[in-house]
């Protein structure tokens, strides 16, 4: 429920239901695994525990990058984008642009779907491949693009749709 629904329940009113949801969304926080600078992505199974969550309850499709250095650590992530309830408007530029700042030498991108549905829609697949082709030119690897739903998720790298040239992220069973 949101915020203004739980407030219209007879004996919550405005005062509660804000205290219901902060408590929420510090339960969200204190329950993700965050990725620390310097902590080494190993598998799809590493993302989605850091980042299921963050993500699972929001009500609009959010974009995220993990920047990667050279042994797949972190050096930082970031929103990329917030969109609608069912879409997300993303360009490779915005993703390389930090990344590239960052000196990254890998990515990962990773972004919900509200519906709770993990499946990958045909414009994941389309910014996926424009994604790794734009990545490819700057010298920097996409190692997996992860749609995180309701208690599950989708790895593109353990369907092997993304390359993962001289990196190698394991697929979790």
């Amino acid at each position: 429920m949101s915020e203004p629904e739980l407030a219209s329940v007879p004996g919550i009113g405005p005062r509660h239901a804000a205290r219901v949801v902060a408590a929420l969304d510090l339960a969200r926080r204190l329950l993700s695994e965050p990725l620390e600078h310097g902590k080494a992505i190993t598998s799809d199974q590493d993302v989605f525990n850091a980042f299921e969550h963050r993500l699972r309850d929001l009500e609009r499709e959010t974009f995220l990058a993990v920047y990667l250095d050279v042994k797949n650590r972190v050096i930082c992530d970031e929103i990329v984008a917030i969109g609608s309830v069912d879409s997300c408007a993303v360009s490779p530029c915005d993703i390389l642009r930090s990344a590239l700042r960052v000196a990254a030498v890998g990515l990962i991108v990773i972004h919900c779907h509200p519906s709770g549905d993990a499946t990958p829609s045909s414009a994941d697949d389309a910014l996926t491949e424009r994604l790794r082709e734009a990545t490819k030119l700057v010298g920097i690897q996409l190692l997996d693009h992860v749609i995180i739903g309701d208690g599950r998720h989708f790895s593109y790298a353990a369907r092997g749709r993304v390359l993962r040239l001289g990196h190698t992220i394991t697929a979790s069973a």
